[in-house]
């Protein structure tokens, strides 16, 4: 339900809904690329944009502002832990895996 005094044309109305889907896609991005000052920025300005086009108490806008609020308070208060060690890990299984195969290659008569 948007905020409007007057009716939404469905052109408004689609427009308004693309550009939440555009907010609401920054907001995964800036979560899967770890970025907290990214994530704080989109999560505030989405929450105002979607507060300053939707009627927030309407059931649909409300769980959306909900969603976001326990995004915030899920992500973005804390250190994400490192993958380091878990690529560091990957890439050790990676060259024994390789060295195995070679060691095969050569214990295999041609």
């Amino acid at each position: 339900m948007t905020r409007s005094d007057r009716p939404a044309r469905l052109r408004e109305r689609v427009s308004t809904d693309r550009e939440m889907r555009l907010w609401l896609t920054a907001v995964r991005e800036a979560l899967l690329s770890r970025d907290h000052e990214a994530l704080v920025a989109t999560l505030d300005q989405s929450l105002d944009w979607l507060r300053s086009q939707y009627a927030a108490e309407a059931p649909g806008p409300a769980k959306a502002i909900d969603a976001l609020k326990t995004v915030r308070a899920r992500f973005a208060q804390r250190e994400f832990p490192s993958l380091d060690a878990v690529l560091r890990a990957w890439e050790r299984a990676s060259d024994h895996e390789k060295a195995r195969a070679e060691e095969s290659d050569k214990e295999t008569p041609s």
